[in-house]
């Protein structure tokens, strides 16, 4: 199974990457500084939050698109 969204608000992880990156470029560079952004723009991470991992690694790698990640 491929995970590419934010299931909550059909948000595309690829539609996020471009806003990472300004964010980025505007000097914001701590993961919690850019997750909160990410929230106040698209609500990621506001419903259910399994999300959340995957963005981080967006933030992180700049991948888009994951296989599950399964948490003990």
């Amino acid at each position: 199974m491929t995970i590419d969204r934010c299931v909550c608000h059909q948000v595309r992880f690829r539609d996020l990457s471009p806003i990472v990156e300004q964010l980025k470029t505007n000097g914001i560079t701590s993961e919690q500084e850019i997750l909160n952004k990410l929230t106040d723009q698209t609500k990621c991470t506001s419903g259910c939050s399994l999300c959340r991992p995957y963005i981080r690694r967006l933030i992180a790698t700049g991948e888009t698109s994951f296989t599950a990640i399964l948490k003990d």
